[in-house]
Formats: C-alpha cells, structure tokens, sequence
C-alpha cells in the first residue's frame, strides 16, 4: 500500500511540476511579446524582433508572435525569414488568412505569380477580405493579360476603398488595353484625384486626353508628372509627342533631348525626336535620330519608315527604298505606297 501511495504522490508531482512549467513557459512567453511591442511602439523593430524570438522559444506556437515577427520581418525587408515564419503560422492555424496574405506578397514580391495567387485565394477562403489581396491579384492577372479578370479585381479593391488611387490607376490601364478609352479617363482622374502625386496616373490621364484631340489637356497632365518627377521620363517622351502635334517643335526637341538624357535606351523618345527635327527642317539629324532609334530596337518599323521618308527628302532614294521595304517586312503595310518611288 505504501509503495502504491508512493507510485500515486510521485505521478502527481511530475504532472504538476509538467503543468507548472507549462503554465511558466507562456507567462515568459508573454512578458517578451509585451517586451516586443513596447519595442514596436519606439519604432525600435530589431530589438522587437529579438524578443519575439524570444517569446517564440518559451512557447514554438505562439502564433500571434510569429505572425508579428514575420510582418516585422517583411518590412525590414528579411523576406526568407518572414515567409518562414508566416509558413509555420499556417502550419499552426490553416485558418490564418492574415498569414497567407504575408506569403502571397513575398512570392509576388519575387515574381513568384502561380505561387501568390493561390495564397492570396487562401486569405480570401479564409475571409480575409483585405483591400491590398484583390489589389495584387488584380496586377497578377493583368501581368497574364487576363484584362477582364484584372477589372474585377481592382474593382473589388475599391468596393472596400473608394479612395484607393492605385487601384484606379491600374484599373485605368487594364480599361485602356481592352480599349475601353472613357472608362480609362474617368479612372484615371479619380486616381490623381485620390493621389494627387501619382505620377503614373497623370501620364496615363494625358494619354487619353491625346485620344480625344485635346492636346492642351494632354500637355498640361504631362507637365503635372513632369513637375512632381522631373526625370520622369516617359513623361517627357509623351509631352514631347504633344509638342510635335502642337507644332512646338524646339519644345518638342529639348523634352526629348531630356527624355534621351534621363533613360539613353528610350528608343521612342529618339524616334520621337527625329520627328521634332524632320519637322524642324533638320533632316539630316533626324535620320541620326531614326538610326539611334533602330539600333536600339531593330524591329522598329515606324523609325524605319521615318528614316526613309527623310532620307528621300535629301534625295537618298536607294537608301529610303531599302527602309520602306524593311518596314513593311516589320509589319507596317502603311509603306507600301511608297514603293511606286523605288526601282
């Protein structure tokens, strides 16, 4: 009897001192996940990351500290440590939407676009409805030119955020590449109207103020982004288009020159100022123009038929037959008309 009594008492204890160190584990885990945010709070996320760390070692499930951890991580920019650590929040709770969020925008964040859509579906299985989840899915299916797709998506971003200029501006472009022009435009002011420094959707508004033939508003969206980013230079690419139209050609010519500048690759800004120059009575510098525009991308059929209708001009006929035929073999069957001029 006495040896069972002993068996008993000895059982309770381990399971007492077992419940004991159980119930101190998570009371350590918590003092340093209070730690941590005080630590968050003074902006101080190293020292908060450490004593998350910390907390996570009292207690390996502490979900709230490693989905803590791993959003403190994400913004220092520590993405394999925070897709980890928002990996074994999952793991610990599958129901986690907040998580899958977090592992969706670091795969998408590494162009890991398959991967991230099925996480950021994950998130919204699990109701986690955030506006940024349909946002990014919107840009992954305009990334695979499902524009339509796109349009739902950014719009369910706004259903959660009337204001949500990004989403506008993306909607905008998805609108415009299904040649949806005034739906384009009417995005497009809400963005700047949301966002009045979103550069994109100043250049995009300018866009489809040149589809409707106002090139006065076109020019001034232009210089709007051209004002916040003075090296913007797509910005400066398009304003020197509407310069050309406007028939201010030495304006066209010192945006462009800026353009070229700002981005030496910019093979419409070299193909736009041989235009300028054409017009401007300097054809010889525009074929110099054209020229710098096809070396950087041989294919350009409009700067071959461009170099070739200056070249005539100056009475190069071989040389401008030779590049209206290599445009039209590029596509632009425009240039056949010319062809009545070579042998």
């Amino acid at each position: 009897m006495k040896s069972v009594l002993t068996i008993l008492i000895t059982i309770s204890f381990i399971c007492f001192s077992a419940y004991g160190q159980t119930n101190t584990s998570k009371a350590y885990a918590e003092v340093a996940y209070n730690k941590a945010i005080y630590f968050i709070m003074q902006g101080n996320y190293k020292d908060a990351i450490a004593s998350l760390e910390k907390a996570i070692s009292y207690d390996n499930n502490y979900e709230a500290a490693l989905l803590k951890k791993a959003f403190l991580e994400f913004e220092l920019e520590y993405y394999e440590s925070a897709y980890k650590d928002f990996d074994a929040v999952t793991t610990i709770n599958p129901n986690n939407g907040e998580a899958y969020f977090g592992k969706g925008y670091i795969n998408f964040i590494k162009n890991k676009y398959s991967e991230a859509l099925v996480d950021f579906n994950n998130a919204l299985n699990n109701f986690y409805y955030e506006k940024n989840i349909y946002y990014y899915i919107g840009l992954i299916h305009f990334k695979n030119n499902n524009y339509s797709d796109a349009i739902i998506s950014f719009t369910s971003a706004i259903i959660r955020d009337t204001s949500f200029a990004l989403a506008y501006n993306e909607r905008a472009a998805a609108y415009l590449a299904l040649k949806d022009f005034d739906k384009a435009h009417k995005d497009y002011q809400n963005a700047v109207k949301y966002n009045p420094l979103l550069v994109n959707a100043y250049n995009g508004l300018g866009y489809t103020y040149k589809l409707k033939n106002d090139f006065e508003a076109a020019y001034q969206c232009y210089s709007t982004a051209i004002k916040i980013n003075p090296e913007y230079n797509i910005a400066l690419t398009n304003r020197g288009e509407i310069l050309i139209l406007m028939e201010k050609y030495e304006q066209a010519i010192n945006d462009l020159k800026l353009a070229i500048n700002y981005d030496s690759t910019n093979y419409i800004a070299y193909n736009n100022l041989g235009i300028a120059l054409y017009k401007s009575g300097d054809k010889k510098a525009a074929i110099e123009a054209f020229s710098k525009a096809i070396k950087l991308k041989n294919d350009y059929a409009l700067a071959y038929s461009n170099r070739a209708n200056a070249k005539e001009r100056l009475f190069d006929f071989d040389g401008a037959c030779e590049d209206w035929k290599k445009a039209i073999s590029l596509g632009m069957n425009e240039a056949n008309k010319y062809l009545e001029y070579c042998k």
